[in-house]
């Protein structure tokens, strides 16, 4: 079954801790430094059934450049593993509620995502051209929450942001022209509004099946 580890890891744990900073030097406007402790863990379920959990904190202090801004970003990140396991991020950093499509920065950032995970076809034995393959597939049942404190918003309002989504996720190994990475298809809303009429976050990514 660790076949599979890309798209559905059956262990795994995890701790980041990073100070990022930039000070007025050689000519720089710039003077900001972020904290940022990341952790991640996999736990046993039923059978090969996994639940993850993910669990960031953020500090930023200073005046950093928009791009270094913390807070939720409106659109998930694009990361995978160029070849040569070379990684490759697009956007920032940012964690995002799913369910959420509204970006937010602020000075401290508090997230959690607990999912669980179920393997469900070894192989979609799907091949286009001889270039693009599918592979392996998984679904998950998804919760996100978090906040932001001294939050800056789109609107211009300021103060404490929180958010908390819930949703579902099919995901999948793909190779393109002899890359593979994982990518996934979700639905998500806010937790409050589950089920209801309101608008539904429909969202695709291409992202690392863990964190780091």
């Amino acid at each position: 079954p660790w076949r599979n580890n890309s798209l559905h890891p059956l262990d795994g744990s995890g701790l980041s801790m990073s100070l990022t900073g930039s000070e007025k030097i050689l000519g720089s406007d710039v003077r900001f430094l972020t904290a940022d402790i990341n952790s991640f863990n996999v736990f046993p379920a039923i059978g090969l059934h996994r639940i993850y959990t993910h669990l960031r904190f953020q500090a930023q202090w200073g005046d950093p450049l928009p791009q270094n801004y913390i807070g939720f970003s409106k659109y998930d990140n694009i990361d995978l593993n160029l070849p040569g396991e070379v990684p490759f991020v697009l956007f920032n950093e940012a964690e995002r509620v799913r369910g959420y499509r509204e970006f937010v920065a602020g000075k401290q950032v508090a997230f959690g995502s607990l999912e669980y995970r179920m393997p469900f076809l070894p192989s979609l034995q799907t091949e286009v051209l001889g270039l693009v393959s599918l592979g392996s597939t998984a679904l998950a049942l998804f919760t996100d929450a978090g906040a932001v404190w001294d939050a800056r918003r789109a609107d211009g309002t300021t103060g404490t942001e929180t958010r908390w989504g819930a949703g579902a996720e099919i995901k999948n190994r793909i190779s393109v022209f002899g890359v593979g990475f994982t990518h996934a298809l979700g639905i998500a809303q806010p937790a409050q509004e589950l089920f209801t009429d309101a608008d539904y976050d429909l969202y695709y990514r291409v992202r690392a099946v863990v964190p780091f």
